[in-house]
């Protein structure tokens, strides 16, 4: 099932990281983690006022290059 729903997009603006809303295709997925690694990703999220959701995206973002080797060959 594919669900089109109002994410944001991290821009820059004068240097500083602003999240902006923006239309996305979104993929549910499940993922087993530790409990301790969930507990971790909770304490971020509440820090920057995200849900947990949102903080993994986030990690995710930052960590995954955004052109893979498939994308450039």
């Amino acid at each position: 099932m594919l669900h089109i729903i109002i994410m944001y997009k991290t821009v820059l603006v004068k240097g500083e990281r602003v999240r902006q809303k923006a239309n996305e295709e979104l993929k549910q997925i499940s993922v087993y983690i530790p409990t301790s690694l969930h507990d971790r990703i909770a304490e971020l999220a509440a820090s920057e006022r995200r849900s947990v959701s949102a903080e993994v995206v986030v990690l995710l973002e930052k960590t995954v290059p955004a052109e893979t080797k498939a994308k450039r060959g």
